[in-house]
C-alpha cells in the first residue's frame, strides 16, 4: 500500500505522542507522590497535621491553577474528652434546663439573616 504520511511526519507524530505519554506518566507519579508524602507526616503526627503537595492537582479546575497554590498545610486541633459527669449532675442540670423552659427552645430556635440593601435584619 502506498504510504499516506510522509516519514517525517509520521515521526514526528510519533515523538509527540511520546512527549504526551511521558506528561501523563508525570502527573500520576505526582498524585502518588503527594499521596505518600501526606501519609508519611500524617502518620507521624498522629494525624494533626495535613500537609498537601498541590492541592488542586486532582481537582476540576483549570490547567495552571492545577498547580496553584504550591502547597496547604492545616492543623487538626483534637478535642479534648470531656469528664464523665455523674447521675447526680446530670439530673440536676435536666432540671435547670426544664425550670428556663421556653426560654430554652426560643433560644435553640434558628435566626435567619437576610442582607436588605447593605443592611442586616434578623427574623
Amino acid at each position: 500500500m502506498f504510504p499516506l504520511w510522509p516519514e517525517e511526519v509520521r515521526i514526528g507524530v510519533y515523538y509527540l505522542s511520546l512527549a504526551a505519554a511521558g506528561f501523563v506518566g508525570f502527573i500520576l507519579s505526582l498524585v502518588v507522590v503527594r499521596l505518600i508524602l501526606f501519609c508519611c507526616i500524617w502518620v507521624l503526627t498522629f494525624g494533626k497535621h495535613h500537609f498537601w503537595l498541590l492541592p488542586n492537582l486532582t481537582e476540576d479546575v483549570g490547567f495552571f491553577d492545577s498547580f496553584r497554590p504550591l502547597y496547604k498545610h492545616d492543623v487538626v486541633a483534637r478535642d479534648e474528652p470531656k469528664p464523665k459527669e455523674g447521675k447526680k449532675k446530670k439530673k440536676k442540670k435536666e432540671e435547670e434546663e426544664e425550670e428556663k423552659g421556653e426560654a430554652l427552645t426560643e433560644s435553640k430556635s434558628v435566626k435567619l439573616c437576610w442582607v436588605v440593601q447593605g443592611k442586616r435584619k434578623l427574623r
